[in-house]
């Protein structure tokens, strides 16, 4: 979905993928932008983390910038991860972007699996 001068209002929708695991795992996801506005296209990664574990959060790909601006989210054991990937409005231009996710594992265990949820736009 686009958001931006001349495109519909709308709010975040999602998730609209959903993913668990228990060990280090890569992804790929593409925000198609299919609209005649001129559209602000983004993904927002929200990372599970159970307790007594640490995983990180790290994207890759296409995107004009992210949220933190490092495309990594290290925030250490038991931590909830997030990133947000965007492309701002540009007229005319096809703001369509695809993202490398990787979910990386940092230390410790559980029995508890991590889930990352993809929104559009960030929630």
């Amino acid at each position: 979905a686009a958001f931006g001068a001349g495109c519909p209002a709308a709010e975040c929708e999602g998730p609209i993928v959903t993913r668990s695991g228990s060990r280090g795992r890569y992804l790929w996801i593409e925000a198609e932008e299919d609209s005649i506005c001129s559209g602000y296209v983004s993904l927002a990664f929200d990372l599970e983390v159970p307790p007594g574990v640490d995983y990180d959060l790290h994207v890759t790909g296409t995107g004009c910038a992210s949220d933190p601006e490092s495309g990594s989210s290290i925030g250490g054991t038991g931590s909830d991860e997030s990133i947000v990937v965007y492309c701002d409005d540009t007229t005319a231009i096809d703001d369509s972007f695809y993202v490398d996710v990787e979910v990386e594992h940092f230390s410790g265990a559980s029995c508890q699996p991590w889930t990352l949820r993809v929104y559009r736009r960030g929630c």
